[in-house]
């Protein structure tokens, strides 16, 4: 099986930012999350990590670069726009490169994103087995694979194949630490401006808040009553001293899990 080059595009700035350039960006636990899987996997993963919205040629450019064989758009909802004028000069410029999106609007608005212009496939849900399931057998058969657990995938024609969404990883253990080195790390907002690291040691939530997406992103899955997960003490520990050996002026971590006092 040959491996694929999968480049990641990651929308990290805002409407106001959007013409501002040299902004730090921002770290990504669930990209760098697929990042270690699928290189884990043989397979090779690139990152165009976006602080402002380029012009179309620099954009271009930028993607060619990397001579990616798929490509993935992480798509929050305040970037929706963004990415969907990327995703229509991808088609315009690069028609032949398969595009997938994935991040919280592709999961909670899957037929939104699935009609867009540019997107071939709508990853709904946690990524990281599926994605390289789905990686392998565009290796092995050049095309992607119209009944893979957890994708909505569109044809040529317009046709959706809508996919069940597997459960979600139950053992967080199990999982290879997250790929760091995706990142320009060391120069990263949060590392740069407070010697702080950014750390996820937990999944989910035990609430149901309204202000929060963590409730209706449960409900995809079919195992939604265990969604609260954690890694054990000694992983977690084991994670944030890899994170100091990357960067040894840390001084302080920020805890981004929803629910990190239990």
């Amino acid at each position: 099986m040959r491996s694929i080059k999968v480049l990641f595009i990651y929308p990290d700035f805002l409407e106001a930012t959007k013409n501002v350039k040299n902004i730090p960006g921002n770290y990504n636990e669930g990209l760098a999350s697929l990042s270690a899987v699928l290189k884990e996997g043989g397979h090779s993963a690139s990152l165009y990590h976006l602080t402002y919205l380029p012009e179309k040629e620099e954009f271009i450019k930028t993607v060619k670069s990397h001579a990616p064989d798929l490509i993935g758009f992480t798509i929050r909802t305040s970037a929706l726009s963004f990415s969907v004028e990327m995703a229509r000069w991808l088609d315009e410029e690069m028609p032949e490169i398969y595009v997938m999106a994935g991040m919280y609007h592709p999961s909670l608005a899957p037929d939104e994103v699935i009609n867009l212009r540019g997107i071939d496939a709508v990853c709904i849900g946690e990524g990281e087995y599926v994605l390289l399931e789905f990686v392998n057998y565009f290796a092995e058969h050049g095309t992607l694979n119209r009944a893979a657990d957890s994708f909505w995938i569109k044809d040529e024609d317009g046709a959706v194949h809508k996919n069940s969404v597997r459960p979600f990883i139950a053992d967080l253990d199990k999982l290879p630490f997250p790929d760091l080195d995706l990142f320009d790390y060391c120069t990263l907002r949060s590392n740069t401006q407070q010697n702080t690291a950014e750390a996820i040691v937990s999944r989910g939530c035990i609430y149901s808040c309204t202000y929060c997406a963590n409730a209706q992103l449960r409900n995809i899955y079919p195992n939604k009553n265990h969604y609260a997960r954690f890694r054990s003490p000694e992983n977690a520990i084991a994670l944030l001293e890899r994170i100091l050996a990357k960067d040894p002026k840390i001084e302080c971590f920020s805890f981004n899990d929803a629910i990190l006092n239990v």
